[in-house]
Parts: structure tokens; C-alpha cells; sequence
């Protein structure tokens, strides 16, 4: 949903990045600093950023998007410091600018003050099964023989 919110409305931004699986990137090795390498590259089209610590990467990225009208989408944020360290402040970005954040913390978005929240429902099985056959089989539906399968996989 966050990614398909993120094509529809991109074009109306002067600089847009669509960070996913933050929770499990920033786990690795250096991974914190490689998440905002690849914001800061996404938004500059930029090939290799050095940053050299998330520290220089938090100044690195208020200055250069202070003035910006981005979207940031930061998928599965999993605590307060992975949010703080890619999205700071509201004074990191422009005017107009727009911060999407996905997590399943609750008090990631309660500690970081975020004003505007909103709560995906749970799929009924119906709209489950869809979902996962579209993904598993390009489809509606399950393939021929998949069916029992398919149905299990989303119970």
C-alpha cells in the first residue's frame, strides 16, 4: 500500500526516496549508514555518497533536503532510532514535503511526535487470498492445483 501511494503521488516532489525494510536493513553491518546512503542517493541520483558515520549522515541529510519538497517513505521502521537517524526532524525537509512511515510499533510514532496516523485494517480471507495470489501466480485466483495450498497460506 505504502509503495503504491508512493508511485501515484512522487511526481508531485522535487526529490523522493522509498526506503524498505528498515527494520531489517539496519540490522547489518553498517546498515543504519547504508540506508542513508541510499536516501541521500535516491533523492540526488547521486552514485556513491561517503558519509563516514550516521552521525554526518543525519547533518548530511538536513542539509541537503532543509530546502526540498521530498517524500520519504520509510517502510517497517522497527524503533525511534532508526526513525530519528533517516528523518529527523520536521525541519530536515522543505515546506510541503510528506514523511510515510510503516511500522508495527505503535510507540516508535508516539516517541517521534508524529501527528498524522492512520491504521490498516486486517484483510478479511477473501481479500488475503487476492493479495497473495497476486503476488504468488500474477492472478486473482490460485492456479489449478494450488488452491488448497494457496488457502493455507493465508489462514
Amino acid at each position: 500500500l505504502a509503495k503504491a501511494l508512493y508511485n501515484k503521488i512522487v511526481q508531485n516532489f522535487d526529490a523522493a526516496s522509498f526506503l524498505s525494510d528498515v527494520r531489517e536493513k539496519s540490522n547489518r553491518i553498517n546498515g543504519m549508514e547504508d540506508l542513508q546512503k541510499t536516501l541521500l542517493s535516491d533523492m540526488f541520483e547521486e552514485l556513491e555518497t561517503k558519509l563516514g558515520s550516521t552521525i554526518k549522515g543525519m547533518g548530511e541529510i538536513k542539509e541537503k533536503l532543509q530546502k526540498k519538497k521530498v517524500l520519504l517513505v520509510l517502510d517497517d521502521v522497527g524503533d525511534k532510532d532508526q526513525l530519528e537517524k533517516l528523518a529527523g526532524e520536521c525541519n530536515w525537509f522543505g515546506p510541503g514535503s510528506r514523511i510515510i512511515i510503516t511500522t508495527r510499533e505503535e510507540n516508535v510514532l508516539i516517541a517521534h511526535q508524529v501527528k498524522l496516523k492512520y491504521e490498516m485494517k486486517e484483510l478479511d480471507d477473501q481479500h488475503s487470498l487476492e493479495l497473495f495470489c497476486w503476488n504468488a501466480f500474477k492472478q486473482s485466483y490460485p492456479k489449478t492445483g494450488f488452491e488448497d495450498v494457496s488457502v493455507r497460506a493465508v489462514d
